[in-house]
């Protein structure tokens, strides 16, 4: 028994420190709630007193951020964003031992590009044909000697963006594809066999490209090339090549930039035969997809946008503390507060230097949902003041009960996206949406407790005025 006793005997002990401990969260937590009911209070009644004067200042607030767009960083606009495509940047472990040495490369030879692809494919047949070589000759002569592209009141070809080893040396580019028209043509004056157009296309390839072939050829047989080729070796792994891929660096600059985006335009607008397929990759291939994929997108999100606001409309328009009155204009002004939240976040971005990537994109809906939330809370804290009391003393008590669980839906998910970017911060992209979101979400709270309030003002107003509001015909006061 004495044993048993020595072992119960430190329990009332922790159970009083358990007691204590949550005796004085309480008390912390009612004096929290305490001073915010307070501080809101006060806020609400200056907001009822000057709604516009509250309106004015927080729009000034939020419009002073929007010069900040114009200074993101990165390599493909999206409507009015500029956001960074790059993968590798964006969504790669900066710990990794290929981001060290990919860093390192970046600063010892800054004017390293990666090079850009054009890839010709035979639709499954074998490349080795005329139409096909013809065809692939006329898309890579066209985008190397004919297209041009004007850019800031100059016109640049090929030769004026290519990258160059040297002043006077030719640019930088890798190609079989005339070698392979050549040894075609021998071909079909000496013969037929496969054996005969391996050596041709042997004899056609300068002895230092030969190691380069199995890059520039894409064939489903094994690669034969040695020192020692021969024709009858090097004939079946020709005869299985489907595709070809012709290499070229462009300087960095704006100039660059504008030509690719050309040579895309260019191959998406060619009428093709069906012989030869045509396939880019190059730095603005993926930016231009994002920001194709965004445009096209546009009317499902316009879609989404009045969904939501006719969501807020269905359930708050008549939600009101005065009997038989509507508020639908408020509710509809109202809905545009996390979206400039949001635009005012990413100009934030812009100032510190951060860039956006693809998932930015889906920070203003996110933002939308929290933000109706939000609207919601806020009208049904001003509802249950009732019609007895006046105005600017219904908006008071509006914002001190309202305003509390907005602070604290908004407080928990700001934390929650600031714990995510702490924890994924060697992965820049995510840290990146994670931030955005937070800020936004911040924006959009303090759009809540401000702009949202002085809406509702204003619309008492309007209903004292018996001026006419969407959802009705004439107000009843």
């Amino acid at each position: 028994c004495s044993s048993d006793l020595k072992t119960l005997s430190p329990l009332p002990a922790m159970a009083a420190w358990v007691y204590g401990i949550l005796w004085l969260s309480m008390q912390l937590s009612m004096a929290v709630s305490a001073a915010m009911a307070r501080t809101y209070e006060r806020l609400g009644r200056f907001i009822g007193q000057r709604p516009i004067l509250m309106m004015v200042s927080v729009g000034m607030a939020f419009l002073a951020c929007v010069p900040g767009l114009t200074k993101l960083k990165g390599d493909t606009d999206v409507l009015f964003l500029r956001i960074n495509t790059n993968f590798l940047e964006q969504f790669a472990l900066t710990s990794s031992r290929y981001m060290q040495d990919y860093d390192t490369s970046i600063s010892l030879f800054p004017t390293v590009e990666r090079p850009n692809v054009l890839i010709f494919s035979s639709q499954g047949g074998s490349i080795l044909l005329a139409d096909f070589l013809q065809e692939a000759t006329d898309v890579e002569q066209h985008v190397m000697s004919k297209l041009s592209v004007s850019h800031e009141d100059a016109v640049y070809h090929f030769d004026d963006v290519c990258a160059r080893p040297a002043i006077e040396a030719p640019c930088e580019s890798l190609s079989v594809l005339t070698l392979l028209g050549d040894a075609l043509s021998k071909f079909r004056a000496s013969g037929n066999s496969t054996g005969a157009l391996a050596q041709l296309v042997l004899e056609a390839v300068p002895p230092e490209w030969l190691p380069l072939l199995p890059l520039l050829l894409g064939s489903a047989a094994s690669v034969p090339l040695s020192s020692e080729a021969k024709g009858a070796t090097v004939g079946p792994w020709l005869a299985n090549a489907q595709a070809v891929q012709s290499l070229f660096k462009l300087r960095p600059g704006s100039a660059s930039r504008a030509f690719e985006e050309k040579v895309l335009e260019f191959l998406g607008s060619r009428s093709s035969t069906g012989r030869c397929h045509v396939a880019a990759f190059m730095e603005v291939s993926f930016g231009l997809e994002c920001a194709n994929l965004t445009i096209r997108a546009l009317p499902l999100i316009g879609l989404t946008v009045m969904v939501m606001i006719g969501y807020a409309l269905t359930f708050l328009a008549w939600e009101t503390r005065l009997p038989r009155q509507t508020q639908a204009l408020t509710v509809v002004c109202a809905a545009f507060i996390p979206a400039a939240a949001s635009i005012s976040s990413f100009g934030i971005f812009g100032y510190i230097g951060l860039p956006l990537n693809v998932l930015s994109i889906l920070v203003p809906f996110l933002v939308l949902a929290v933000g109706i939330d939000a609207m919601f809370v806020m009208s049904t804290a001003a509802k249950e003041v009732g019609s007895e009391v006046g105005s600017v003393e219904a908006i008071s008590k509006a914002v001190a009960h309202g305003g509390q669980a907005v602070t604290a839906a908004s407080l928990t998910s700001v934390v929650a996206f600031l714990v995510a970017a702490a924890t994924v911060s060697e992965l820049p992209g995510l840290v990146s949406v994670n931030l955005s979101l937070a800020l936004s979400l911040v924006l959009n709270w303090v759009g809540m407790l401000t702009v949202f309030p002085a809406m509702l003002a204003l619309n008492e107003r309007r209903i004292i005025a018996e001026r006419m509001d969407l959802a009705d015909r004439k107000s009843v006061v």
